[in-house]
């Protein structure tokens, strides 16, 4: 009986450190700076994608610490912070939680969503890592 028990604390310890070391490995991936090659939008009932880029330059530098400073056209365009939720695994920026459909050392892909009876906004952003 004891074996069990311990074992089963020693997983739940090891678990903990696995889940904490995935945490820590995105928010290093997510840090640096990186330029919007993409924004895909529905913001009506309708149901249709459109590009919500508008042949606009933006870039986003994430740094470490949690401030994100957005640039348009090369020039500071302001300053906020930015988080990684892990229990909920959403990028929190913009004042919007997003999903992360991609992180890798090259591209993100952020996907977010707002839908009730009378609205929907879902939001499909492509970031390449500079």
């Amino acid at each position: 009986m004891k074996i069990k028990r311990l074992s089963i604390i020693l997983l739940a310890m090891t678990l903990s450190v696995v889940l904490v070391s995935c945490s820590k490995n995105i928010e290093k991936k997510i840090i640096g700076k990186w330029h919007v090659s993409s924004i895909m939008e529905i913001n009506s009932p309708d149901g249709d994608w459109h590009d919500a880029l508008y042949n606009q330059n933006f870039d986003y530098e994430f740094k470490d610490g949690g401030s994100v400073t957005a640039y348009v056209n090369g020039s500071p365009a302001g300053s906020s912070s930015w988080s990684y939720d892990k229990d909920a695994e959403k990028l929190v920026f913009a004042s919007r939680p997003y999903d992360i459909e991609q992180l890798d050392d090259h591209q993100m892909v952020l996907y977010y969503s707002y839908i009730t009876d009378v609205v929907r906004l879902e939001q499909r952003m492509t970031l390449d890592k500079q």
